[in-house]
């Protein structure tokens, strides 16, 4: 989590990305493939796999990420797991992952499991599915891995932010480490976030950083619209 000042001092808004942090080579991480159109499409096997997830105990930070289309195709999104509580070791990582896949079968295009792109971060002990798609898995595998790009859906404390809080609360709340004013927007730790109930942070040098734009009355709200996902209501 970030460091806490006193609440009056401003925060450099730029300060979540000036002290990158070194990947960790043990960080386990994941990446699958089912070739999702939209981005609420996206969302919705995100929390999907969430709850599988936490259905067998694992803490997770499950994101999107968009996987452009060669030569000039429709891009499309696929989606990576990184773990938060103690990963599962080898063996029972590829067992988790091939229950994922088959989770995901009845919400996708997909036939079968085995159509799904699927890979792991690092020593690449599981990689398959369609050639295309297993590269697409095994690159967002290693983005979440090493915090450098992705679009956070479910992760620690996210269903605490609700309402309005302050950018300390925010913070401390869950595993947001910065909130980043863009188009130099000034961000102070009192400064109160308006969440809409729909928080989606990004990754950035290594840690998860929520991007917020001004509003109205002083305060701030996340720069996306919660507008394009309503179905992910049905699953916080």
């Amino acid at each position: 989590m970030s460091a806490r000042t006193d609440a009056a001092d401003a925060l450099d808004p730029t300060d979540a990305l000036t002290r990158p942090v070194e990947p960790d080579p043990t960080t386990v991480a994941a990446g699958l493939d089912p070739v999702a159109a939209t981005i609420t499409e996206a969302d919705h096997l995100a929390e999907h796999l969430g709850e599988a997830l936490a259905e067998h105990g694992h803490v997770t930070i499950v994101s999107t990420h968009l996987v452009p289309g060669p030569g000039g195709a429709s891009s499309h999104l696929a989606l990576s797991i990184r773990w938060c509580s103690p990963p599962p070791g080898e063996r029972d990582l590829v067992a988790v992952v091939d229950r994922l896949c088959e989770r995901l079968v009845p919400e996708t295009a997909a036939a079968a499991a085995h159509e799904i792109g699927a890979a792991t971060g690092g020593s690449q002990q599981l990689r398959r599915g369609y050639a295309d798609l297993a590269d697409s898995a095994a690159e967002v595998a290693l983005l979440a891995r090493d915090g450098t790009s992705g679009r956070a859906v479910v992760y620690p404390g996210r269903q605490r932010l609700v309402g309005e809080l302050t950018v300390a609360e925010l913070v401390d709340r869950c595993a947001i480490d910065a909130v980043e004013g863009i188009a130099g927007t000034v961000v102070t730790h009192a400064t109160v976030v308006r969440t809409r109930d729909f928080v989606r942070p990004v990754w950035r040098d290594g840690r998860l950083v929520l991007l917020v734009q001004p509003a109205a009355d002083d305060t701030v709200v996340p720069f996306e619209n919660p507008a394009p996902t309503p179905c992910c209501a049905d699953h916080a």
